[in-house]
């Protein structure tokens, strides 16, 4: 239970500092989510429930899954790659994954999902 509190907080957290540029890169439509893997929290990194830190302090990995309302745009890659190095030059995220969908307003896929690591 703890882990997944911790694993929700860190979520949150990450949501708030990434939705800025998520929003003005990709539009003000865009839907994001962040997970982090709830039992590698608790039990490889060893975190105290009573003292939780934030995910800065860990070298964790969280996907980042971002759901565009267009098709895919030649300039995506660009972006997302901005979007790491932004990440990484602020201290924000050293690590993680990305899942780029692509849907219209009636949530019919309109082109296929990419991921990409870093």
């Amino acid at each position: 239970m703890v882990d997944t509190y911790i694993a929700d907080k860190w979520a949150n957290d990450l949501e708030s500092e990434i939705r800025p540029f998520i929003k003005k890169n990709f539009g003000e439509t865009t839907d994001f989510f962040v997970s982090f893997t709830n039992d590698i929290i608790g039990q490889e990194l060893g975190i105290d429930p009573l003292n939780p830190k934030g995910y800065k302090e860990f070298d964790v990995a969280p996907i980042i899954r971002i759901i565009v309302t267009r098709k895919k745009s030649e300039d995506d890659e660009q972006i997302l790659n901005e979007f790491i190095a932004f990440l990484k030059s602020e201290d924000k995220l050293q690590h993680g994954s990305f899942a780029m969908s692509y849907i219209d307003e009636r949530g019919v896929i309109l082109d296929d999902e990419w991921n990409k690591d870093f």
